[in-house]
């Protein structure tokens, strides 16, 4: 069954040598999410990360082990998780446009503890089209 999951996190990489990180992250998830025939895209903002994967079930658990095991992570939270019956993502083992501040403005609402479970899901809603508009606009892999 494939199923997708969109996740936010806290980032706890230093700003210098932050952009390199990030390169590294991207470069070795396409290499791993290729295989394992998983799909995705991610938004990184100064402060938080924000990412969909989308594939066979035990694909994306295994994906999400290792990522709740990475330091480059802190307060993991899955914020959707379902069936899934298209793949939003395709062409991606992982879109990704660089950093952004401006994308923060997708995650933060959904960090707040404020929200119900209404408004939680229409920011979760907010937040993966903005990802899946990132991934249009990203060019596509050769």
């Amino acid at each position: 069954m494939l199923v997708s999951l969109l996740y936010v996190s806290a980032s706890t990489l230093p700003a210098e040598g932050r952009e390199r990180a990030i390169d590294e992250i991207v470069t070795i998830s396409n290499a791993r999410n290729a295989p394992l025939a998983v799909t995705g895209a991610l938004i990184s903002t100064p402060a938080h990360f924000a990412q969909i994967l989308e594939g066979p079930e035990p694909a994306v658990d295994e994906l999400m082990a290792s990522i709740l095991a990475d330091s480059r992570h802190r307060a993991v939270d899955v914020i959707e998780t379902g069936p899934l019956v298209q793949r939003w993502f395709p062409d991606w083992s992982l879109a990704h446009s660089g950093d952004s501040a401006t994308l923060g403005a997708y995650i933060a609402p959904i960090l707040t503890g404020d929200l119900n479970a209404r408004e939680r899901s229409e920011h979760a809603v907010r937040l993966f089209l903005a990802m899946r508009d990132l991934a249009r606009s990203v060019t596509r892999p050769a």
